[in-house]
């Protein structure tokens, strides 16, 4: 992971920015957008094709069913 990009995502963690942070540009053109503490990274290269990572759908999922049916615990 970039530095850059590095120190930005431990800032934006230790603060605990509440705000949706739309768009930060750093000095690589590498824009990072955050909702939710999801983080996309956006490769705006101009010799490469846009590139964007994202987290895999099946981890989604299983946060969100997390997030709807909390774990019981056995009594």
């Amino acid at each position: 992971m970039h530095p850059i990009i590095f120190y930005i995502m431990s800032k934006l963690i230790i603060e605990g920015e509440r705000k949706q942070l739309m768009r930060i540009v750093t000095l690589n053109q590498i824009r990072i957008k955050r909702k939710n503490l999801k983080v996309e990274f956006i490769d705006e290269a101009p010799d490469k094709e846009k590139t964007v990572k994202k987290a895999p759908a099946k981890e989604k999922a299983t946060h969100q069913n997390k997030m709807k049916n909390p774990v019981k615990e056995n009594k």
